[in-house]
């Protein structure tokens, strides 16, 4: 009677016995794993931030009578809002000279508001073209993975 060692499947166990091209497959893939979630967690507190920050502004100029009043209790803050009203303000003063365009200047605020939103949009967005590689890489790259080793097992018999 032989005595055949146990097989071990414990995960650290399979990556000692993996061949090279194996290990680094599953090294790319755990770092990758690790990049993703810490770009979520990040995001996801950067969201809930801006989110507190929004709906204090958002009470505050709801009871505010005029864009002065409004102008006045965001300035402490370093919110998208006040930037909204800063830019509305500036907007204001620039159609001074312009008595009876009230319609025009509300087109202008808009397209000016427009503008600042699509730009804070965009930087909210930063990190997630990470996020867009690594999903789509992800599959590829596991089964290559798998593929390796299931060639290199036959081999081996």
């Amino acid at each position: 009677m032989t005595d055949l060692a146990p097989i071990s499947f414990s995960p650290w166990e399979m990556f000692l016995n993996a061949g090279p091209v194996v290990r680094c497959v599953m090294i790319l893939l755990a770092v990758a794993s690790l990049l993703t979630w810490t770009i979520f967690i990040a995001k996801s507190v950067e969201l809930l931030r801006v989110r507190v920050k929004l709906t204090k502004a958002e009470k505050a100029l709801e009871e505010a009578n005029t864009l002065d009043m409004g102008e006045e209790w965001t300035r402490g803050t370093s919110s998208i809002a006040h930037t909204l009203v800063m830019a509305a303000e500036t907007e204001r003063k620039r159609s001074q000279d312009i008595p009876d365009d009230s319609e025009g200047l509300k087109e202008r605020v808009v397209l000016h508001l427009e503008r600042l939103e699509a730009a804070e949009g965009r930087r909210l967005m930063r990190g997630t073209g990470v996020l867009a590689t690594i999903g789509a890489t992800s599959p590829f790259i596991g089964l290559f993975g798998t593929v390796w080793g299931i060639m290199t097992s036959f081999t081996g018999i």
